[in-house]
């Protein structure tokens, strides 16, 4: 409404303005209504913008208004109030909770699909998320407590989708990968170490993501063909790493391969 009551101001402004000078010379008169057009269409245009930015700016809110309302509580696992209805939740978010342990009862929640519990405080991971039989996708990020991947992982056997960034991992072993997972992100973590069984757990991984890490090799484990032969994508950027074996530069389907800021690596 402001938007349009500027318009109204500047319209009405230029038209008195454009009466004032309507004595003059034609040739005058001519640049001078050239003038008042330009600036009325801009008028025109800069008020249309601000009305859809206010839209906007105004879905957003209503957005994210609405995404607080539709949040569960933190304590949606141990309140008696929410019991009855943890099995037939799809998806869960506990992210920034200040959680220092995710509750068993996580095992209640049969019909889980995607389960986020960033910004938390955790050293490990319940293990009973292998009762979810139908959980997809897992988010936990920021838990610098968290060294080691929780063995867990490795009998998640529905998890396509393992998002582990920003923790305190120092090594990926064999029990802490997803036997079907396709996007295994790590970045931001302290990994040294990969170890040979946890390559051999990557065959269906399409997206690797380990930029920001101390990794001084990436062999592909014994078989680098048959252990990375999904891979199509691999961020390696800023870590250690002083060579990459041929088999690896060679996969079929790798498409992308970042590797700046590895300073001992000959041209990275």
């Amino acid at each position: 409404m402001a938007a349009t009551h500027n318009t109204r101001l500047w319209t009405t402004r230029l038209r008195v303005r454009l009466a004032m000078w309507s004595s003059q010379p034609t040739a005058a008169r001519v640049g001078v209504v050239s003038v008042v057009a330009v600036a009325t269409l801009a008028a025109v245009y800069w008020s249309r913008r601000l009305e859809w930015w206010s839209s906007k700016s105004e879905e957003g809110q209503q957005h994210k208004r609405s995404q607080a309302q539709d949040r569960l509580p933190c304590d949606v696992l141990t309140n008696p109030a929410w019991r009855s209805r943890l099995g037939s939740l799809r998806e869960l978010s506990l992210a920034r909770c200040g959680l220092r342990s995710v509750s068993p009862k996580i095992g209640q929640c049969a019909n889980l699909v995607k389960l986020d519990l960033a910004h938390n405080d955790l050293e490990t991971l319940p293990e009973e998320l292998a009762l979810l039989p139908k959980l997809e996708i897992l988010f936990v990020l920021g838990s610098r407590r968290m060294r080691e991947m929780p063995a867990v992982l490795g009998r998640l056997k529905s998890v396509t989708r393992l998002g582990l960034r920003s923790n305190g991992i120092e090594r990926v072993s064999a029990e802490g990968v997803p036997p079907l997972v396709e996007h295994l992100i790590l970045t931001d973590n302290k990994i040294r170490v990969i170890e040979d069984g946890a390559y051999a757990r990557f065959g269906r991984v399409r997206k690797l993501m380990l930029a920001n890490n101390r990794l001084e090799a990436f062999t592909g484990g014994a078989d680098p063909a048959t252990n990375l032969a999904s891979l199509e994508l691999a961020r390696l950027a800023n870590n250690d790493l002083v060579d990459l074996p041929t088999a690896v530069l060679r996969l079929p389907n790798l498409a992308w391969i970042a590797l700046a800021g590895n300073p001992r690596h000959l041209g990275a």
